[in-house]
């Protein structure tokens, strides 16, 4: 399986971010009561996650937290990244065949306990 980063999407993102960041200063100018919500934390909030979620990596940290402790679970299987082929807008994974964990129909045809998988 190959993820592909779309040309641009970085730039899109932080474009998005000025634009949320504009809105909520023209909003806590002209608003009263907005002021005792933190807009600019929240604002900070989103374009931080929108930001990370444009990072292509090829996942060594998360490898590094998820592998060991699902190791001997042979229900979860993390996909392996072939480095050779990865670089900062593509990753190159190993292509597993199952469910999606939500895709609950699915998971529901094919008699799944979701109260387990929740746990």
């Amino acid at each position: 399986m190959i993820k592909v980063q779309k040309p641009g999407v970085k730039e899109q993102v932080t474009v998005d971010g000025e634009i949320l960041r504009h809105m909520v200063e023209s909003v806590a100018h002209h608003s009263k009561g907005v002021q005792e919500y933190d807009l600019d934390g929240l604002v900070e909030e989103i374009a931080d996650t929108d930001e990370r979620g444009t990072r292509l990596h090829p996942g060594r940290p998360q490898r590094g937290i998820f592998c060991p402790v699902f190791n001997d679970d042979a229900t979860i299987h993390i996909p392996k990244i072939y480095r050779n082929y990865t670089t900062s807008r593509v990753i190159t994974l190993k292509h597993i065949h199952g469910i999606n964990i939500l895709d609950i129909p699915a998971l529901d045809k094919a008699k799944f306990d979701l109260q387990e998988l929740a746990k």
